[in-house]
């Protein structure tokens, strides 16, 4: 049985599993983002380093980072608990090491590809980012 002091679990929020602020069109977009960081960082890296060891330590270890820290009732696996700002953090650093990636890549268009992914998963989720800042408290159903 649940602990009545705990705060109120993603899943019991919105039914989905998604945090209490979170839509599931932005948490598709994080994803996406999150994935091609894991990829196209790691194959720059790699590519600029050189060998496939590296690109799967790379991967490897973002994965890791990306899966071990979240804030507190926005995901069902809480792992690492870390305030909300610092969650924001390692997404937005994972949004702009994509971008930096995919820009050495790939010039322009990777650029523009992944300013528009990251810019979109940042307009859908911005109600996430403020609940998970202190800004936005979900409303009860009247």
């Amino acid at each position: 049985m649940p602990d009545p002091t705990d705060p109120v679990p993603a899943e019991a929020a919105t039914g989905t599993g998604l945090g209490p602020a979170d839509t599931g069109v932005g948490a598709a977009l994080r994803f996406v983002v999150e994935v091609a960081a894991w990829v196209v960082i790691a194959r720059a890296v790699g590519s600029a380093v050189g060998g496939l060891l590296t690109y799967v330590l790379v991967v490897a270890v973002l994965i890791g980072v990306t899966a071990t820290f979240n804030a507190e009732g926005d995901k069902r696996n809480q792992g690492v608990v870390v305030p909300g700002p610092v969650r924001l953090a390692l997404e937005a650093a994972l949004a702009a090491g994509l971008i930096i990636a995919a820009a050495y890549l790939w010039g322009g268009r990777g650029l523009l590809a992944a300013v528009v992914l990251a810019g979109a998963a940042a307009y859908t989720g911005r109600r996430r980012y403020a609940w998970l800042l202190g800004r936005w408290e979900p409303q009860p159903d009247a």
